[in-house]
């Protein structure tokens, strides 16, 4: 027959298995489907067989369930990602919500501040008056 060759089928970008879990799955969908193959990050290293009198690799048709596992792991990916994004926003509305709080309380201690200075230099005006009246009331008497 002729011998054994290995044909890399690259994948594109935003198709590439990440996991390990995912390129796991891939590796037993295509098990099942009888093609022995290596899955990478970045492609699928197929074990194929060439013939002699041709020199050219004919690689075995990828069956129904092997496609439909790899929609699966690409689907599986993109709502992952989908959840990343999710969670992003969520860490900076909690982010913002913090950084609103922390304002609104700097704002109050401030007004606390201003209250406790507006009734401290009060109570020093009255107590001028006060001494004013008293040292009247000393020249009087």
């Amino acid at each position: 027959m002729g011998c054994i060759n290995s044909k890399v089928a690259p994948m594109p970008r935003s198709d590439r298995v990440r996991s390990k879990k995912e390129r796991k799955i891939l590796r037993e969908a295509l098990k099942k489907e009888g093609i022995v193959a290596k899955v990478s990050k970045c492609g699928v290293a197929y074990d194929i067989l060439v013939n002699n009198d041709m020199q050219k690799p004919k690689l075995p048709p990828i069956g129904e369930r092997a496609v439909l596992q790899i929609q699966r792991v690409q689907f599986s990916k993109m709502r992952r990602e989908e959840a990343e994004v999710f969670k992003k926003a969520e860490v900076e509305r909690q982010i913002e919500e913090k950084q609103q709080q922390a304002k609104r309380r700097r704002e109050e201690t401030e007004k606390m501040q201003k209250e406790r200075l507006k009734r401290r230099n009060l109570k020093r005006q009255t107590n001028k008056k006060l001494g004013v009246l008293f040292n009247l009331l000393d020249i009087l008497n």
